[in-house]
């Protein structure tokens, strides 16, 4: 199934996450690869979301990129929806 360009560059789906109360975006890149070092691949993918990675608010809707050589094995907890994006042009 193809959804569109690519969000970030080596990215294979995504999953979404709704931003609670107290969510910092380097939380949610710890969370979701391990380090929240690789939060910019969060913001990269949501240009029209966040226009500042210092701010995120309750009820945005995220997505969280699957990103080959970054994707831990906790990225995706058991049952998370994965959306998968097609790698033809």
């Amino acid at each position: 199934m193809i959804l569109g360009t690519r969000i970030v560059a080596g990215y294979i789906g995504y999953r979404e996450h709704v931003v609670r109360s107290g969510d910092t975006l380097w939380a949610i890149g710890e969370g979701n690869y391990g380090k929240g070092s690789d939060s910019p691949l969060i913001a990269r993918a949501n240009p029209s979301v966040i226009t500042d990675p210092h701010l995120i608010f309750r009820g945005q809707v995220l997505k969280i990129p699957s990103h080959q050589g970054v994707r831990t094995q906790n990225s995706f907890p058991s049952g998370s929806a994965i959306t998968t994006q097609g790698t033809s042009p």
